[in-house]
């Protein structure tokens, strides 16, 4: 949420990582999105938000890819004069759709990260808050009193849970996703080697955990194979309506094409909104991106 003092005239909005944008028909704003083709190949996302009269607040909704992290830039140009430009920055992590838990939680088929080495608290600390989202600035006690740090995460989009554990010289991550540890792994690999701090990595991954994972995630898979398949059907009996729309309004009835499963649109509102596509593509980069990092995880 973005709220300023004054009228705003322009937002601009610009990530180094690709990002999608939520619910944009709930923005009263027009929102222009610039062709990746005129922008620096590095620019992922580059957006202009036009405000209209008297608006001092504006709601940008955004949903990373996990795995991924860099920085988004935000431009409020406001519409006095003489213009003024207010700069937001705001760092997204690796794990940026991870939220904290506040009670302790067990994992059924746990697979762990076990990370050790010459470096204290405070540099285990850091590398978390750099990879989570939540971390504290400062750890709940002093560091001369405190062994280890535990903090508790689940994942908003596959419901698995991570558990952080760490201490002087030793991390150790805890989750039912292999996906989750793979990221961890990369990442607190390459702070270590940036910071020429020479560290062990023990990685132990539970078969059941993949098992265990799919059949969370197979409603949502068996939903998107539904609704692309009845895209397909409908693309392709739209082209058949125009030589034999006799033939194309059966093959609707036999097909039950008139209406989704549960819900009331008819054929004629069908098509799905651009933000439903996004959302749609999103899980499915995400279930992709899950598979490639258990594979990598697996091997390595």
């Amino acid at each position: 949420m973005l709220e300023v003092e004054v009228s705003i005239d322009v937002v601009v909005l610009h990530c180094d990582l690709p990002l999608d944008l939520i619910d944009c028909e709930r923005n009263s704003a027009v929102i222009s999105f610039n062709d990746d083709q005129n922008i620096n190949p590095t620019d992922q996302v580059l957006v202009t938000f036009r405000c209209q009269t008297n608006t001092s607040r504006l709601e940008i909704r955004l949903r990373p890819v996990e795995g991924q992290h860099g920085t988004i830039s935000v431009y409020i140009i406001s519409r006095i004069t003489p213009k003024s430009c207010q700069t937001r920055s705001y760092q997204i992590q690796p794990l940026s759709l991870h939220k904290r838990q506040y009670s302790n939680t067990s994992i059924d088929h746990p697979n762990r990260l076990s990370i050790t080495g010459q470096f204290g608290l405070a540099d285990a600390h850091t590398w978390l808050r750099l990879c989570i989202p939540e971390i504290p600035e400062k750890l709940s006690r002093t560091l001369s009193d405190v062994e280890s740090e535990v903090f508790y995460y689940v994942s908003t989009m596959t419901k698995s849970i991570l558990i952080c554990n760490c201490g002087r010289g030793v991390i150790t991550m805890t989750s039912d996703n292999v996906s989750t540890i793979s990221i961890l792994k990369d990442f607190i690999t390459r702070e270590a080697t940036r910071q020429s701090i020479e560290i062990e990595i023990d990685v132990e991954l539970m078969d059941k955990s993949l098992g265990s994972m799919l059949v969370r995630l197979y409603p949502t898979i068996r939903q998107l194979i539904r609704r692309k398949h009845r895209e397909d059907l409908l693309e392709a009996i739209a082209d058949l309506q125009s030589s034999d729309a006799d033939i194309a309004r059966q093959l609707l009835i036999d097909l039950n094409l008139n209406h989704q499963d549960g819900d009331d649109e008819t054929i004629d509102n069908s098509s799905s909104s651009s933000s439903s596509d996004i959302r749609r593509q999103d899980v499915m980069i995400g279930l992709d991106q899950w598979f490639n990092h258990y594979i990598i995880g697996y091997d390595g």
